[in-house]
C-alpha cells in the first residue's frame, strides 16, 4: 500500500505544473556554476534539485545500486542534458527522472 501511495504522489508531482516550474534550460544554465563550485547558489540549487528528484523516485521508479552518490546522480543528469539539447524546454523534473531511470536499473518486483 505504501508503494502504491508513493507512486500516486509521485505521478501527481510529475504531471502537476507549478506556477514557477524549472525547465531543462534552467538546469543547463546552472551546470557551469555547479561544476565550478557546488557551494554557489546556482550550483547548490542544481545539486539540490537533482537530489530531491532522485530521493523521491529511488525505490519507486528505479532502484539505484548501493553506494551511488549525489555527485554521481548529478553527473548522470549533466551528461543526459548535454546529450539532449532538444529537450531543454521540457520540465526539469521529467528530464532528471528520464536521466536517472535510464542510468539505474528498474526495481525488482516483490510479487
Amino acid at each position: 500500500m505504501k508503494k502504491l501511495t508513493s507512486r500516486i504522489a509521485l505521478a501527481g508531482l510529475i504531471v502537476s505544473g507549478p506556477a514557477w516550474a524549472l525547465t531543462g534550460n534552467d538546469l543547463i544554465n546552472m551546470i557551469p556554476q555547479y561544476e565550478k563550485s557546488a557551494g554557489d547558489f546556482s550550483g547548490g540549487m542544481f545539486l539540490g534539485y537533482v537530489v530531491g528528484v532522485a530521493e523521491t523516485a529511488n525505490g519507486v521508479l528505479y532502484c539505484s545500486k548501493s553506494g551511488v552518490t549525489n555527485g554521481q546522480n548529478a553527473a548522470i543528469v549533466i551528461k543526459y542534458l548535454r546529450n539532449n539539447p532538444e529537450k531543454w524546454a521540457n520540465d526539469a523534473n521529467s528530464l532528471v527522472l528520464n536521466a536517472l531511470i535510464t542510468a539505474h536499473p528498474p526495481c525488482k518486483s516483490k510479487t
